[in-house]
């Protein structure tokens, strides 16, 4: 390298209470504009060319672009370094300016997955055969190297060492101020064919053994916790679907007896963690300067297969030094994309603020110029207003999460992912003004606002069947499913954000590190795992100091080597029972049970069916408890609310759900409501944000007291001081 020439240098910092990129030294906001990966990694054509130059005059400086490492690592072992230095060119061209997150996917080229088919994924299940034709090639199993395999990760690391060191020669290589390390499904770090459950391939299988004989030692411990006399530590094998999808109470696995699924899911599990993070280190080490370096990872919400396919360890991601920042797409749901929608991000906020990592939310989000994928109405807006107030809500969630965004570009139906989603004076003025709210907003302190907290767990995927999916076999889900984690996760979330309060989203594990002193209301939104340490910690911590504190579902059934009731009873403080309903369970709550002005309301569960109904189920037998709600068809009580020594304890057996629900249950806890209709709110540090799908006047009230008279219109969004009540967007 030339000893004259002087490259970027970026690190992560904190700024005003934010976590923030430094560039030379400078705070920056960090908000990208990123070329897909189809036809648009070759930067230096008119089309990608054009929309790096409009997003470089409104002023984006950060650029994100994609090099897929199979593309230039030939058969004959040589890098194609060219096309690499023509790709960072073309952006360099177009946006001399510019700072470029260059994402690397690692998966490995199709000439080395035929010379090491030992090294391949392989599955366990078939999709079923009443797939739609034009549905099946979509289940295809995919051929790709697996997680577990060291040949894989030992020669593309020594690949990716070569091209970083290689990369770094290079003069266009001095405007790189990240990298993004990407693999697996969508380079998302999903498991390869992750809803065919693998991995049943040869690398896995002693991956797997080393992982046993780590864990258990001895012949006689492993025959002990799998109920297995004839296991052994040499001869175990992956797990078949029969044994995948057996549960012992529908909804749960028996650790006692179901013990080798759940060290299997655990296991793989850990290989989703590690792999990018051995990856991730060996950028950070090579880079000859300081650098960015993050993955995508830390998803929770909207994810189907959480064990097979989710993030469930991703605190080890939260916790490593080689990782920067963490990314994804936005939910997916259409409550989140459709206007009217939250527009949420899929990872546990609070945990990744309280890890000092920086989010980077992907704004993928179509607008009037059509679908890339052709998703159908209402998931995209038709409109310029529509997309502007899309736009909008999507940026100002992550104003209020004191995190950062890329805008990124599929564009139209019919161009490859090259690009044009904004491709309209309107929507590119919306884009500058973004920017610049979002410089002055960096300029200002952010201070978390939140009084509400909801709480998840990942663990507890271990010890739960499978979300049923028709797209599967039948038989492999035949009254073995998971059908409440889904609503738990994503209704749950989607409707708090229309509940007119601001709330903080955080893993189990991280409950330790939470300022618990700043929220008025902690759910248990989804804990079914709750070890001994997180049951002292409840006890002892949260339920406290006149809180409120909210259980749905089944709080600590398991603990990971026992199913039990009693537990439950014990974590809550009020009796409770295994419930005896015999169908598809919804909640009852009677005229004036929550409050003297709430209606009738009846919420059911929509993941089911006649042979999939939930089970188990509990009840509330406590005489000293207050009834709110029952199981409809029923006399028993599903939904009540006791005095629990300093605490006010509620505890519901379904999901908790339904925006006047949340709202009225906060309000009652004493959190501070800004909004009382339904409209999507982000608020946090200076920023409030709203949302609406059907308009109106509303009166907004803001933490120091002073209320707001709006008169908003449908379909729009307005990003408001949270201090002043002044707009910053309208």
């Amino acid at each position: 390298m030339d000893d004259a020439r002087t490259g970027r240098e970026a690190r992560l910092g904190e700024y005003n209470g934010r976590p923030t990129i430094f560039i030379d030294g400078q705070p920056t906001p960090p908000m990208i504009y990123h070329l897909t990966g189809g036809s648009a990694a070759e930067t230096w054509q008119p089309i990608p060319q054009k929309y790096l130059r409009q997003f470089s005059a409104v002023g984006y400086r950060l650029i994100g672009s994609v090099l897929w490492l199979r593309r230039i690592w030939l058969s004959s072992g040589e890098l194609d370094m060219a096309f690499a230095q023509r790709h960072l060119r073309g952006v360099l061209d177009a946006a001399p300016e510019a700072a470029i997150l260059l994402r690397v996917h690692v998966d490995a080229p199709p000439w080395w997955l035929e010379q090491h088919p030992d090294e391949q994924v392989a599955f366990t299940l078939d999709p079923s055969p009443s797939l739609p034709p034009d549905i099946r090639p979509h289940f295809k199993p995919p051929v790709e190297a697996s997680f577990a395999s060291e040949a894989w990760k030992r020669e593309t690391g020594q690949k990716l060492v070569e091209f970083l060191e290689r990369l770094a020669e290079l003069p266009e290589a001095d405007a790189l101020f990240g990298l993004n390390i990407a693999g697996g499904n969508w380079g998302e770090w999903f498991y390869p064919g992750f809803d065919l459950e693998p991995d049943a391939g040869p690398a896995m299988t002693r991956h797997f053994r080393r992982w046993l004989e780590a864990r258990y030692v001895s012949d006689e411990a492993l025959q002990a916790a799998w109920g297995d006399p004839d296991a052994t530590l040499e001869t175990a094998r992956v797990p078949g679907v029969a044994e995948r999808f057996r549960t012992a109470e529908r909804m749960f696995r028996d650790p006692a007896k179901e013990r080798k699924a759940i060290d299997y899911y655990q296991c793989h599990q850990e290989l989703v963690a590690e792999t990018p993070l051995y990856f991730c280190r060996l950028a950070k080490e090579t880079w000859p300067r300081p650098i960015l370096v993050g993955i995508f990872h830390g998803y929770l919400l909207h994810l189907t297969h959480q064990a097979s396919g989710g993030h469930l360890e991703m605190g080890r991601a939260l916790e490593s030094p080689h990782v920067d920042f963490l990314a994804s797409p936005y939910s997916y749901e259409y409550d989140a994309r459709m206007l009217g929608g939250s527009g949420h991000v899929r990872c546990l906020a609070e945990s990744v603020r309280l890890h000092g990592k920086l989010w980077l939310s992907e704004v993928d989000h179509p607008t009037l110029f059509g679908d890339h994928f052709g998703r159908s109405q209402p998931f995209y807006p038709d409109t310029v207003e529509g997309s502007v107030a899309a736009m909008r809500r999507d940026v100002a969630h992550t104003f209020a999460l004191g995190q950062g965004m890329w805008w990124y570009d599929f564009g139209p139906p019919g161009r490859d992912g090259v690009g044009g989603w904004w491709d309209h004076p309107a929507l590119m003025d919306e884009t500058r003004r973004l920017l610049e709210c979002g410089r002055e907003l960096m300029a200002r302190p952010f201070h978390p606002c939140a009084d509400v907290l909801l709480v998840f767990d990942t663990r507890c995927f271990y010890y739960l069947g499978q979300l049923h999916l028709d797209i599967h076999h039948p038989s492999a889900h035949w009254h073995r499913s998971d059908t409440l984690s889904f609503e738990a996760l994503n209704r749950t979330v989607a409707d708090a954000y229309k509940s007119g309060v601001a709330f903080d989203t955080i893993h189990l594990d991280d409950l330790d590190k939470a300022d618990l002193d700043r929220y008025r209301v902690v759910v248990f939104a989804f804990t079914p795992y709750l070890s001994d340490e997180h049951r002292k910690f409840i006890a002892e911590r949260v339920m406290c100091n006149g809180r409120s504190v909210v259980f749905a579902y089944a709080p600590g059934y398991t603990d990971g080597n026992t199913l039990a009731p009693e537990r439950v009873a014990e974590v809550v403080g009020i009796q409770i029972e295994k419930s005896e309903l015999g169908f598809a369970p919804q909640l009852l709550i009677r005229e004036g049970a929550l409050a003297p002005d709430f209606p009738e309301i009846r919420l059911r569960v929509d993941i089911q069916d006649y042979w999939t109904w939930s089970k188990p189920l509990f009840r509330v037998v406590d005489p000293q408890a207050e009834v709110i709600g029952y199981y409809a068809g029923s006399r028993e009580v599903a939904f009540a609310r006791k005095r629990v020594g300093d605490a006010t304890v509620w505890f519901c057996g379904l999901p908790l759900k339904e925006p006047r629900l949340l709202r009225t249950i906060f309000r009652a806890s004493g959190a501070h409501i800004y909004n009382e209709k339904n409209d999507v709110l982000h608020a946090g540090g200076p920023v409030l944000c709203i949302h609406t799908e059907t308009g109106g006047k509303r009166t907004i009230t803001l933490r120091n007291g002073k209320r707001l008279d709006l008169d908003l219109e449908p379909w729009t969004t307005v990003i408001l001081d949270a201090v002043s009540g002044e707009f910053l967007m309208r």
